[in-house]
């Protein structure tokens, strides 16, 4: 993606914290296997009383195991790099294992009349209906929108990770690899560590 215009720790932060998380996936990511994240994201308009509408999949691949020096990696984003290196800070706070993030636009910048939070509440109704628990719902400024992707994605990571983290020392302990210590375990609720205001 294009980096001309990449945004700084403080931007970064900002997009971050004020990213609202209407609807997330609803279900443990498995550890196994490559999972696609479908999303709808909305962005209020800058002057017209209407809401920008992206809609798309983050495609995470299986996860990998700690490793000195490997980044998480982020694919069709904007702001890769900053994305990348803030990822892999937290990533390493909270010993996780290293995911690959791509994202695939499906729908880009269809508008919609009224506010982000109606807009949502109509997509809310919809998918509940649908009995949808795979869609992320995601309210966030247009300039910061892959800072939003980015955490809805890191976010079902993190709740998974418990779980999957075990999974994988099981397959390591199997495979005969040695168990990783006790002073590398991640936290009981380590999206605390990070977690913006919603």
């Amino acid at each position: 993606m294009n980096e001309l215009n990449e945004l700084n720790e403080e931007k970064f932060r900002k997009f971050w914290e004020e990213t609202k998380l209407i609807r997330t996936y609803r279900a443990r990511l498995p550890s196994y296997e490559d999972i696609g994240l479908p999303y709808v994201f909305l962005s209020p308009h800058p002057n017209l009383k209407r809401v920008f509408v992206k809609k798309g999949k983050i495609h995470i691949k299986k996860p990998m195991i700690i490793i000195p020096g490997v980044n998480a990696k982020f694919e069709g984003f904007e702001h890769e790099s900053i994305i990348e290196r803030q990822i892999t800070i937290l990533t390493r706070m909270i010993n996780l294992p290293y995911y690959k993030y791509t994202n695939k636009l499906v729908a880009e910048e269809v508008l919609d009349y009224g506010q982000p939070e109606e807009i949502a509440e109509r997509y809310n109704k919809k998918m509940d209906r649908e009995n949808d628990k795979k869609t992320g719902l995601i309210i966030g400024e247009l300039e910061g929108w892959s800072i939003s992707l980015a955490r809805y994605s890191f976010e079902a990571v993190v709740k998974s990770a418990p779980e999957n983290i075990q999974e994988l020392l099981e397959r390591m302990k199997k495979r005969g690899y040695p168990p990783i210590g006790p002073e590398e375990k991640i936290p009981e609720n380590p999206w605390d560590l990070f977690r913006g205001n919603r």
